[in-house]
């Protein structure tokens, strides 16, 4: 039986933001798995669930940009919201919900780009601090 290909909520995030993925999630839903192993749509009292993971996921990483900020030497360190989307963690609800690989929504371009935007500026920013 062939694997089923997920692109998970973390992944989302990393290539998105949070932003993005909410409005996401609020038009087109998410996909979770049941108490049997099966990849469904979740109900809206779970996406209201998840919704509340994202809220308090941009609450902290909110707080953090603004030590970070406060704190910084130029060189910013990576960001809570970096360690849990990089690697697979079965305990991290992030890694809990998705879509099918096949059934991934668009997302919304113009914050897509910014992120982007935003990430080469960090990036050149680190440069700079190591040269």
């Amino acid at each position: 039986m062939a694997r089923t290909k997920i692109y998970y909520l973390a992944e989302a995030i990393r290539d998105h933001g949070i932003g993005p993925v909410v409005t996401v999630i609020e038009q087109k839903g998410i996909s979770g798995w049941d108490r049997f192993g099966r990849h469904l749509p979740i109900d809206d009292a779970k996406i209201c669930d998840v919704l509340d993971i994202l809220a308090e996921s941009h609450q902290v990483e909110t707080v953090f940009e603004l030590e970070a900020t406060l704190e910084s030497d130029g060189f910013p360190p990576p960001s809570p919201i970096e360690f849990r989307t990089d690697d697979f963690d079965r305990n991290d609800p992030l890694w809990h919900f998705g879509w099918i690989d096949e059934l991934r929504p668009a997302f919304p371009v113009e914050a897509t780009l910014r992120k982007q935007a935003e990430e080469r500026k960090a990036m050149k920013q680190r440069d700079e601090w190591i040269l």
